[in-house]
């Protein structure tokens, strides 16, 4: 037992002797630059802000963003993110409200004949500034937001059964919160 506590010791000082020196930083000026780090890295949107190019990619897809169906014209789906066009949106802003317009096409994100029921399929269509095609973001504070269609505020963009097998759907659901409920903006 006397044996062992002298390794002991030397093996602590050995410890010591090889970790790095820090400056000591107060606790808040060490969580105000964590903070602002993780903000800096999380939140694209906050960053570049309207009238910029964005992947918008759904927290519960894993490396999946919306995608404009082979077609090209109007199905949203989720897709793997790829780069390309079918999944390159600029966002507009019309008053309060915003508009995602794609890259490939210049059609909008659309709820088709103004239906906000559950599980409704989002489409893309050709912008006229109607109610269907407006959105409101949350900022949910972690870097992700919610989509709320301007038609029902209760109502947002939603991936189909919150799974992120390619294909699956854009639709609109009642507010819940989940992954399947809260996108990022990847600039």
């Amino acid at each position: 037992m006397k044996k062992r506590i002298p390794a002991l010791c030397l093996a602590l000082i050995l410890t010591l002797l090889c970790m790095p020196l820090s400056v000591p930083v107060s606790a808040e000026e060490s969580s105000d630059s964590a903070a602002a780090g993780l903000y800096d890295e999380a939140d694209d949107f906050a960053r570049y802000g309207v009238g910029e190019e964005y992947a918008i990619v759904p927290c519960c897809a894993g490396s999946s963003a919306i995608d404009l169906d082979s077609d090209g014209e109007t199905r949203l789906q989720l897709w793997k993110a790829h780069r390309r066009d079918n999944q390159r949106w600029t966002i507009g802003k019309s008053g309060d409200y915003y508009y995602f317009k794609s890259k490939m096409n210049g059609k909008v994100f659309d709820v088709p004949s103004a239906d906000v029921s559950d599980g409704k399929a989002v489409q893309c269509y050709n912008y006229h500034g109607g109610d269907n095609q407006l959105w409101r973001l949350e900022n949910l504070g972690d870097g992700t937001y919610s989509i709320h269609a301007k038609l029902n505020d209760s109502k947002v963009l939603d991936i189909a059964g919150g799974i992120w097998n390619d294909g699956a759907s854009v639709q609109l659901y009642a507010q819940n919160r989940t992954p399947a409920q809260r996108f990022r903006f990847v600039h």
